[in-house]
């Protein structure tokens, strides 16, 4: 049976320049993009159970279950779902809150954290308390959840050093356009042996090197689609594919409608 929807709004009794927050949400109606919206407030979003897409200006972003996103005051934004997402938000505003995300180095640029699955049930646990100082829990949530960014990031940057996965990652985020590249290629260039290199791959980033390519590619097609390319021949070689067929098999794997489908939808 789908869970409804959860709000808590939080009366303000702070100053303009402290972290306030406005209000703590538990999403569970499927959001169907239409256009981009602009708001007034900052909002926290954790994406607790399925996925969906993140449409700015000229990009559309896939997010899926434990990606930790953020959204600005006047800047475009629109949410789309599955029918069986679910997704939190917390909106904000004051100076506090915009120093901690300089910071965290969370901007416009750099919106998105990745596999954060540990914190769905504090977040679920805490939008369930029914309690007079829901503007207390909400606020308890968000800095929690910049606290864990943080620890999370020097811990990556930590772990980055030297590990092959690391060195595989970025070297698939940095040339996923070439279709000649694969598993056998980047270990050729990386100096490691296949087999190996795809064991610590999945180990530490929860997917194969082929799905996480295939996502990158994927991604960048959806993203040329929002610039106006139409041309499935065009966007799948600009996206790292050497045939068009593949291209819209796999497309329609990821997102759920062809290439064709996804361009009539979204024009």
């Amino acid at each position: 049976m789908p869970r409804e929807n959860i709000c808590h709004f939080i009366p303000q009794e702070k100053q303009p320049d402290d972290l306030c927050v406005i209000n703590f949400v538990l999403e569970t109606t499927q959001q169907v993009f239409s256009a981009l919206k602009t708001e007034a407030v900052y909002k926290m979003h954790y994406f607790s159970t399925g996925h969906g897409f993140l449409h700015t200006p000229g990009k559309i972003i896939p997010v899926s279950m434990g990606d930790i996103f953020f959204s600005f005051p006047g800047e475009a934004f629109a949410l789309e779902t599955t029918a069986q997402s679910e997704y939190f938000y917390i909106s904000f505003l004051g100076a506090r809150g915009s120093k901690i995300m300089q910071q965290l180095g969370i901007d416009r640029n750099n919106c998105i954290s990745r596999s954060h699955g540990g914190l769905k049930t504090f977040w679920q646990n805490s939008a369930e308390m029914i309690t007079p100082l829901s503007g207390l829990v909400a606020e308890s949530v968000l800095l929690f959840t910049f606290s864990h960014l943080a620890a999370t990031e020097r811990e990556h940057r930590g772990l980055q050093k030297g590990q092959p996965w690391a060195q595989a990652k970025k070297y698939l985020d940095d040339h996923f356009t070439d279709h000649r590249l694969c598993l056998r290629t980047m270990g050729e260039h990386l100096g490691y042996h296949p087999k190996y290199l795809s064991a610590v791959f999945k180990q530490h980033v929860g997917m194969g090197v082929a799905e996480y390519l295939n996502s990158l590619r994927i991604q960048h097609g959806c993203n040329l689609m929002a610039q106006g390319f139409t041309s499935i021949g065009d966007i799948s070689a600009q996206s790292g594919f050497s045939d068009a067929q593949y291209f819209s098999k796999v497309f329609k794997k990821v997102i759920g409608v062809t290439p064709g489908q996804y361009i009539k939808e979204h024009k």
